[in-house]
């Protein structure tokens, strides 16, 4: 199970300042990074890609706008990963 799939961390995340939301996201996005080239992390980094996901949804709202555009972009792109996680012959 994700973080993000925990009722309280939702709760918790939620109600921090929209910059520190981003900063969340912003370490799920580096542990992926650091993990997406270890095939034995396969498993988990389609699971941080599921959080990371998750955690752009739940930073929507309390973004300034111009961001938005670019967070549903993020949202979209760690979902499309996902689904072809993990990229063979890569």
């Amino acid at each position: 199970m994700i973080a993000a799939e925990r009722p309280e961390f939702r709760e918790r995340f939620q109600q921090l300042p929209w910059p520190q939301q981003l900063g969340n996201l912003a370490s799920t996005l580096a542990r992926i990074s650091d993990l997406c080239g270890r095939p034995e992390y396969d498993g988990l980094v389609r699971d941080l890609l599921r959080e990371a996901a998750v955690l752009a949804e739940w930073s929507a709202p309390p973004v300034p706008a111009e961001l938005l555009p670019e967070l549903a972009f993020l949202q979209r792109e760690m979902l499309a990963w996902r689904v072809t996680w993990p990229l063979e012959g890569a």
